[in-house]
């Protein structure tokens, strides 16, 4: 993939299929756009069903290849070279993420633990027992392990490469075959990966990478020859999913929606849960499925907690995020920013109260997608149960803290729970 040069518009080919790096069948393209700038930075294509059944149909192909032959040490020694190709390319990869979708470079720059995360799995993978015999009152047994087969990936975008290596690397650790289906937004990661994975000598076939939106998910999902799907996003697109999946018994590992609360007790140390509190919400700009959106903490507390909690909001650098002290970037796109600011306008007009931020930035060159970190109160969490200012608590991707007042850990625990089964859905792939 060519490296985006200021003032440069970049079109990459459009998918990695077989071996090889191909057009797609579409003429249809995808505007990559800088959430900075708001300026048009690159394009990529879009893959139609046929090309989707091009990918499958070379992933099954591949498994009856020479693939297979491969040893557990041959899959092994290949991925840990794929590893050490991305950390050679880490400072690219960190600025297309700062491109797609605004991240702090620094941040950035870690990969979401990406080359971390290929050493882990070779560390379990090697503790797998891929053949036992199993004894029994009846009898004994011999277990073995197969791979089980084409593996569709489905990735979101907002966590570059970390999202594309937990995909595909157990995957093809396991003896599988992966066709990954790129984030529109951020289709960088899975292609740097193919190139990766081909100069490491992947065999043709074995890990495919195609580009689109939800029609390329649909018509990946719904390929007769996908044998696991393995999908981050939305609870409601991965019910959607499931039921694709049922005639023929797919299988299936979703990562869907959450709705993460912290809880704290009545002897927690200030010092130590502000800094996990400001990482756990604004950590990536408050764009990731496991953001804290929620502080429960008990009322002889909560003043002192929300008090400390608005000065490191306040502390938040928002700006430029390729400037080595911007703490906060913009927000990856315009419906993010409309969301944003629409849930921070529907808890005002709902009773709560805004401690800290919530508005534009000011005084910057780029207004960009940026809105400040916000910390809002109610006035208690037990009142507040089944009240409907709960609709501007949405799932994912928060930017702004609720702090609730809450007597005792089990009372917390309890409306933690009800808040998250009531609170409606909200799609981010």
């Amino acid at each position: 993939m060519r490296r985006p040069r200021k003032g440069r518009t970049v079109t990459h080919t459009g998918m990695f299929v077989d071996g090889e790096w191909q057009n797609t069948s579409s003429d249809d393209t995808v505007e990559l756009i800088d959430p900075h700038t708001e300026e048009i930075w690159g394009r990529t294509e879009v893959a139609t069903a046929t090309d989707v059944d091009l990918a499958v149909t070379a992933a099954k192909r591949a498994i009856s290849s020479d693939w297979q032959s491969w040893t557990l040490e041959d899959r092994i020694k290949t991925v840990l070279r794929i590893g050490d190709l991305l950390e050679a390319r880490r400072d690219e990869l960190a600025e297309l993420t700062v491109r797609s979708i605004g991240s702090p470079h620094g941040p950035a720059k870690v990969l979401g633990g990406a080359v971390q995360l290929i050493k882990m799995y070779v560390e379990s993978v090697r503790r797998v027992n891929f053949e036992y015999l199993r004894r029994e009152a009846a009898g004994q047994a011999l277990v073995t392990r197969r791979p089980v087969g084409v593996v569709a990936g489905i990735v979101p975008w907002n966590a570059p490469i970390r999202s594309e290596v937990k995909k595909s690397i157990p995957a093809l650790l396991c003896g599988c075959t992966v066709v990954l289906k790129a984030a529109p937004e951020a289709p960088f990661a899975a292609m740097i990966l193919a190139e990766a994975a081909a100069e490491a000598g992947l065999p043709p076939g074995v890990l495919n990478v195609i580009p689109g939106g939800p029609e390329t998910g649909a018509a990946l999902v719904q390929h007769p020859d996908v044998n696991k799907i393995a999908f981050t996003g939305s609870t409601a697109t991965g019910a959607r999913i499931a039921a694709a999946a049922a005639p023929t018994f797919k299988r299936l590992q979703l990562e869907l929606g959450g709705k993460s609360a912290a809880i704290l007790l009545d002897d927690f140390d200030l010092e130590t849960t502000i800094p996990l509190l400001v990482r756990g919400a604004w950590a990536n700009t408050g764009q990731k499925c496991v953001a804290l959106s929620r502080v429960l903490v008990p009322r002889s507390r909560h003043d002192e907690l929300v008090a400390a909690l608005a000065d490191a909001a306040a502390a938040q650098r928002v700006g430029n995020p390729m400037d080595p002290t911007t703490t906060m970037g913009p927000l990856s796109s315009r419906r993010q920013l409309d969301r944003v600011l629409g849930y921070l306008e529907l808890g005002v007009s709902e009773g709560a109260r805004i401690a800290v931020g919530g508005g534009r930035p000011a005084g910057l060159d780029h207004e960009g997608r940026r809105v400040m970190p916000c910390l809002r109160t109610v006035a208690d969490a037990c009142s507040a149960g089944d009240s409907p200012r709960t609709r501007a608590l949405p799932r994912e991707f928060p930017h702004r803290y609720q702090a609730d007042r809450q007597s005792e850990g089990r009372q917390a625990i309890r409306q933690r729970n009800r808040r998250a089964r009531k609170l409606p859905e909200t799609a981010t792939s």
